[in-house]
């Protein structure tokens, strides 16, 4: 924070965290975790708080026996893609859903090589 204010927050889940905008539930790996929810107030964008913060997390979590952090981000968010491409993070694999009318069918598409996430049917969570 900056003086009595909350500057930037952000988010931290693991085993089974929802995507709210997806509507499902993931699973993860025991050793991975899901950033999620960063948001930092307009009148501090721009100043690098969000890479300090990450800076300052993920030594935690690696420490806490995390070996990788998740996120999922739309692709109409052209800043935080800006921002995860500069801080040095890596696409791995993309996540989402076809729908028609009522029937929804997820996906899970993970580079080769990487821990599988599994996605979750929120019907069935």
């Amino acid at each position: 924070h900056i003086g009595d204010e909350i500057a930037h927050a952000c988010w931290i889940a693991t085993k089974q965290p929802r995507i709210e905008y997806l509507a499902c539930e993931v699973q993860l790996a025991p050793n991975v975790c899901f950033a999620y929810d960063a948001y930092t107030k307009p009148a501090f964008r721009g100043r690098g708080i969000a890479g300090a913060r990450a800076r300052q997390m993920e030594p935690c979590l690696m420490k806490a026996g995390y070996r990788r952090v998740l996120s999922a981000i739309g692709a109409e968010n052209h800043r935080s893609i800006y921002f995860n491409t500069a801080a040095g993070h890596e696409v791995v694999g993309m996540i989402g859903y076809y729908q028609f009318g009522p029937w929804r069918r997820y996906f899970c598409n993970v580079s080769a090589g990487r821990e599988s996430t599994t996605l979750l049917d929120p019907r069935r969570v």
